[in-house]
């Protein structure tokens, strides 16, 4: 569904404010312009990205400066020998050979980088992702 300007910018208003509590969206209809950080407290990623950049878009939606709550949850969840965990551990080994990872983040996050995720998620230490085979 592709909201008209207007109703976009009354949802987002709303989410700010805390009327909407929970909000789902694709990294392209929530990346660019989307500034609704005021009151986020928890991001799921649903899938693993292909592109770091996605990453740090979905990212950068709720570790900004604006954000009420000092520390926030990111939950990445990953099936065991899934295409997103082979997705998860392409990006481990890119950090393993000093590839750019992740500008400093203003808050505190409950999570590893997403080439940790990768790494745990391929050894089977699962306890910090939803698992479902």
């Amino acid at each position: 569904m592709c909201l008209p300007a207007l109703a976009k910018a009354e949802l987002f208003k709303s989410v700010r404010e805390g009327r909407i509590r929970i909000l789902l969206g694709s990294t392209l209809k929530m990346g660019v312009g989307t500034n609704i950080q005021t009151r986020l407290a928890a991001l799921h990623h649903l899938d693993a990205p292909w592109r770091p950049s996605d990453v740090e878009q979905r990212e950068g939606r709720i570790i900004r400066q604006g954000n009420l709550n000092e520390e926030v949850r990111i939950v990445r969840y990953v099936t065991e020998a899934s295409f997103d965990a082979y997705s998860l551990e392409l990006r481990a080994v890119d950090a393993a050979c000093g590839q750019p990872q992740r500008r400093e983040k203003p808050v505190d996050v409950f999570d590893a980088s997403p080439a940790d995720d990768g790494q745990r998620a391929l050894q089977g230490e699962v306890q910090f992702l939803q698992y479902s085979k």
